[in-house]
């Protein structure tokens, strides 16, 4: 998918809104996506921590998926769908499984109608048993 290639997303500083488009980094380190509407250009300053890269997919809803993400899956377990965080390592994205605390499998290796975005890390850490507050 040759639209999401570059695709970055992060949490705007001055009001928490997500915003997608491309990333860059100042000379001091300031980090900043910048999103056009047809031939307006936007820059907004963005919160490191929260910045994750498109992985290049789409869920079964059409939804790009990014690093940071919480997936589902078709798989179940003995408590019904279980939610995956998604993370990037050595180049690749990779769904984690938080209770072996690794790599459960590598993201590409999923049809897209197998996964569906139900969240984020920064939004709703307790969907994959982090703190809320």
């Amino acid at each position: 998918m040759d639209e999401l290639r570059g695709l970055w997303r992060g949490k705007r500083t001055k009001n928490g809104e997500w915003v997608e488009g491309f990333y860059f980094e100042t000379p001091v380190g300031e980090s900043y996506i910048m999103t056009s509407r047809q031939e307006t250009k936007f820059v907004f300053k963005v919160i490191p921590q929260t910045l994750g890269e498109c992985a290049g997919l789409r869920d079964k809803n059409g939804k790009p998926i990014f690093e940071g993400d919480i997936v589902t899956t078709l798989e179940t377990d003995d408590n019904g769908k279980r939610c995956f965080p998604v993370v990037q390592s050595n180049v690749a994205f990779w769904l984690y499984d938080e209770l072996l605390d690794s790599r459960l499998d590598f993201l590409g290796s999923y049809e897209n109608q197998a996964l569906e975005v139900i969240g984020n890390i920064h939004d709703n850490p307790e969907m994959i048993g982090g703190d809320s507050g």
